[in-house]
């Protein structure tokens, strides 16, 4: 999703390469296995939360000061890459962002 400038909406957008915020929020090249890389095809997205991003670096600074752990527990899917842009429509969960938008 990208914020459209002039409706100052946000949109789906198809780049042509990772994104900015891709390379630097989630630096593939140093955290994504080559095993990872070979997976990623044109057309797929990933999600970046970038507040998550930022709360995670402040936890671990906290952590690494007071010598102290931490356990993060992730509910997310059991993979990688997914769409979880989700809506409700007739009390039913939709997940087609054409039937969202």
């Amino acid at each position: 999703m990208v914020l459209d400038e002039n409706s100052g909406e946000l949109r789906f957008a198809v780049t042509e390469g990772p994104t900015d915020n891709t390379v630097t929020k989630l630096q593939p090249e140093k955290f994504f296995s080559e095993e990872a890389k070979k997976d990623l095809k044109p057309g797929d997205s990933i999600e970046i939360c970038s507040e998550a991003v930022s709360l995670t670096k402040d936890i671990c600074n906290l952590l690494e000061l007071s010598n102290g752990m931490g356990i993060i527990i992730d509910y997310g899917e059991n993979h990688s890459f997914s769409n979880s842009f989700r809506g409700l429509k007739n009390h039913k969960l939709v997940k087609d962002e054409n039937e969202i938008l």
